[in-house]
């Protein structure tokens, strides 16, 4: 029997107790353990005092490099059970060499034959639950989830992911049967910590009016998930919290672009969105929700608008409030003027790679939040080609991946040049910073100032670059 450390109820096995933590408690189960069990210190290798892999209400004694050592303290001929098989096979041993042979073809009950594809549908029928047994499940586990889906359209307790809806926040969810009867809860009702962003970017778009937002959807590009997917918008949000998503977590650095290409092939357009940014940029990051839903508050035509020369300050100054990257240095601003108030900027700076010549490069655009401007970029981009003097025969722009297809450009004739790979900035946990900060320097690597200054990369989507030509 097993002890709940917080309540004393007793329970016959661990799962029934990590349900009863989760359901009853509202903890994790790993939290749980930490705090009730180790007195809150998380345990760490006996070797090197790295974190240790938590399975099962129990911690490892190594960390993943030192695993080898519990293979040693365990023994390596089948450890504390001492298999007389292990690591034996017919060619080396004459006992299973005989076991082999009695078994072999003619001699197996099972040799030639198959079973017929009305055996098949009778044995899936057979094993699926029957229709009273499948309601008493449901009722009996997700007294806090409406089913969506029927009983007709069941076929799998373990590998099929049927639609749920939260009673307390209606929130659309897929789980398992399965999952359902070990317990589980929705995530928006009870977030864990590093999903409480996800939460407020769920209910910002519910609050536009968007009926049909799911979230942690996993069947569009199995067996990667989705946090939050808006099927009608052919739109999905990730919130990329730093720590989880850089190399402190030892992420995948392909982990964000090859989930952006897999949701461009579903004709998906995947926005992601950064712990800092959510924190620190929210009205950006609100503004980007909005104009991708295609709900922007206001609509402007760009024909109504006047086009003026920017002083720099004040183009800085517009982008740093909306664009998401801010400001960068330039060589000329333009903005656009709707009744006198600046809705819209453009600035151009030369390339920073040297290896562009008569070419200018456009640094920033970016529209005024919340606000849409109908032909704003191309009445911009019109006026940028006329500013350019005959020296200059090339306009080059990147597409962050992040947030564009580089559909803007392709509309004003430019033509996909390549894919500039991935990017990285470096973070500390809370913020990003450029990795122009951490150059080689003093006869020490990148590498080496970014582990000085306790530092790890975080990986973005990488570019799409973009060329016109206007002279030849």
């Amino acid at each position: 029997m097993l002890t709940c450390k917080i309540c004393d109820y007793s329970f016959k096995n661990k799962r029934s107790l990590s349900t009863h933590i989760t359901l009853t408690h509202k903890i994790k189960v790993i939290d749980y353990v930490v705090q009730y069990i180790h007195d809150g210190i998380r345990p760490l290798c006996f070797t090197c005092n790295k974190e240790t892999r938590y399975t099962g209400q129990t911690f490892k004694k190594y960390c993943i490099e030192h695993s080898y050592l519990a293979e040693h303290e365990g023994g390596r001929k089948g450890g504390q059970a001492k298999a007389w098989n292990k690591g034996l096979t017919k060619a080396c041993d004459v006992r299973i060499a005989l076991q082999a042979e009695s078994i072999k073809c003619e001699n197996n009950p099972f040799y030639g034959k198959r079973h017929t594809q009305e055996t098949i549908t009778k044995i899936r029928t057979t094993k699926l639950l029957s229709r009273s047994d499948f309601a008493k499940r449901i009722t009996e586990c997700s007294n806090d989830f409406e089913l969506l889906t029927t009983y007709n359209n069941y076929f799998s307790r373990q590998q099929q992911y049927l639609e749920l809806r939260c009673k307390k926040c209606d929130t659309i969810l897929e789980k398992t049967l399965q999952t359902l009867e070990r317990g589980t809860v929705c995530h928006i009702c009870f977030p864990s910590s590093s999903s409480n962003a996800e939460r407020e970017i769920y209910e910002y778009i519910i609050s536009l009016g968007i009926k049909d937002v799911k979230a942690n959807v996993k069947y569009i590009i199995s067996p990667k998930e989705l946090d939050i997917y808006i099927p009608s918008k052919n739109l999905a949000i990730e919130y990329n919290g730093l720590y989880w998503h850089s190399d402190m977590n030892d992420i995948n650095k392909y982990a964000h672009k090859n989930k952006t290409k897999a949701c461009n092939e579903k004709g998906i357009l995947l926005l992601h969105i950064f712990s800092d940014e959510w924190e620190q940029k929210q009205e950006i990051c609100k503004s980007i929700i909005q104009h991708k839903l295609k709900i922007a508050k206001r609509r402007i035509y760009a024909r109504k608008c006047e086009i003026r020369q920017l002083d720099k300050n004040k183009a800085k100054q517009f982008l740093q409030r909306c664009h998401i990257s801010g400001s960068a240095k330039c060589k000329i601003a333009f903005g656009l003027f709707y009744n006198d108030e600046l809705v819209s900027v453009l600035t151009l700076r030369k390339p920073i790679q040297k290896r562009y010549n008569n070419t200018i490069e456009i640094a920033r655009f970016a529209n005024e939040l919340y606000t849409h401007i109908s032909g704003g970029f191309s009445k911009l981009l019109k006026y940028a080609i006329e500013w350019c003097d005959d020296n200059i025969k090339t306009i080059i722009s990147y597409a962050d991946l992040r947030f564009s297809d580089g559909s803007v450009y392709e509309k004003n004739n430019f033509i996909c040049v390549k894919d500039t790979g991935i990017s990285y900035w470096y973070n500390d946990g809370r913020k990003r910073f450029d990795r122009s900060a951490f150059k080689a320097k003093d006869r020490k690597s990148e590498a080496q100032i970014a582990t000085e200054n306790r530092v790890s990369k975080v990986y973005g989507c990488g570019s799409l670059l973009y060329e016109m030509r206007i002279r030849k």
